[in-house]
């Protein structure tokens, strides 16, 4: 087998797994397999029939990539008949089971995998309780599945980024000009946005490059308004605009200025409390002209600079 198919085919079989609830599976005894649809499941409030035999135990719970669509009570039942009858049960019994907890939307399941000598004579009983169960789970699923897609993430949202950063203007100085200068950026952020996606922020963002022998320091802090739309579950994207206080500084001379800044982002998260991100930022900034300097007609004094940033997002 070549190995682009092979590598394929792994990563095709550990995405499949990933997106299911993670199984822990503890056998009592090795039976031959028998048939998911031929299982019966009994809540742990039903009555069990007196002849049967434990043939293991079984838990699911969130593998931490599991889809939402995969986390429902319906198909953790459905998944759990699936590894009971490869175990060689017929039988399910769920012994507790516990609605999705904070970061995740997967019920967690444990239940005991039983033989029954005729699996038949309980079925039409159980198979009747089960439907019901079923039934008044799945509207409750659907109520807090629909709640946890428009409020997901939590608003508030710090974010921590480091990148390069590619100053594109032209730098005015006493003996000269210098073109397309690169730096290193360092940014925080902090950001709260409301369901409809519409929030503000604050910016703080220090980049350092070198002049010639000076070493140059371009700082920016500032309010922003944000317009983010936020996946269900775990991507996201925003586009921000603001507006602030910059400074800059080149070994022997500073001065205090205005800053425009422009952000478009986008984001994975993890959990619901942790993620990664990249963004792209431009920050135009203005300040008054050193005596010395000597600048075209019509033109200011200032930096225009493009970031390209990554970095961890915490929300809470």
């Amino acid at each position: 087998m070549k190995r682009p198919l092979l590598i394929a085919i792994t990563a095709g079989l550990f995405l499949t797994s990933c997106i299911n609830p993670r199984a822990i599976v503890s056998v009592d005894k090795v039976l031959p397999a028998t048939s998911a649809e031929q299982v019966v499941v009994f809540e742990h409030a039903d009555s069990l029939p007196v002849k049967c035999d434990t043939v293991g135990r079984l838990r699911l719970k969130d593998s931490g990539f599991t889809l939402p669509s995969r986390g429902t009570y319906p198909y953790v039942v459905s998944y759990a008949k699936k590894k009971a009858a490869e175990c060689g049960a017929n039988a399910l019994n769920i012994d507790e089971h516990k609605l999705p907890k904070m970061g995740t939307t997967t019920h967690q399941v444990w239940a005991t995998m039983l033989l029954l000598p005729n699996a038949q004579e309980s079925t039409f009983t159980a198979w009747a309780q089960q439907e019901s169960n079923l039934n008044r789970d799945a509207a409750m699923v659907g109520r807090v599945l629909e709640d946890l897609s428009h409020d997901f993430r939590p608003h508030h949202a710090v974010k921590v980024s480091t990148g390069p950063a590619w100053i594109y203007s032209d730098i005015y100085t006493s003996t000269g000009v210098q073109k397309n200068t690169f730096a290193m950026d360092l940014m925080a952020e902090y950001e709260y946005t409301w369901k409809s996606g519409l929030g503000v922020g604050a910016t703080f963002s220090h980049a350092w490059g070198f002049v010639g022998d000076d070493r140059l320091k371009l700082t920016y802090a500032g309010p922003s308004f944000v317009c983010a739309y936020r996946e269900a579950h775990h991507w996201g994207a925003e586009v921000a605009i603001g507006m602030g206080y910059a400074r800059y500084s080149d070994g022997y001379r500073s001065s205090n200025g205005f800053g425009l800044l422009t952000k478009l982002g986008a984001e994975y998260l993890f959990t619901r409390h942790w993620g990664i991100g990249a963004e792209m930022n431009l920050i135009t900034t203005t300040f008054r002209k050193p005596d010395e300097v000597v600048l075209p007609k019509n033109s200011s004094f200032g930096f225009n600079r493009l970031d390209l940033l990554i970095g961890l997002r915490a929300y809470f």
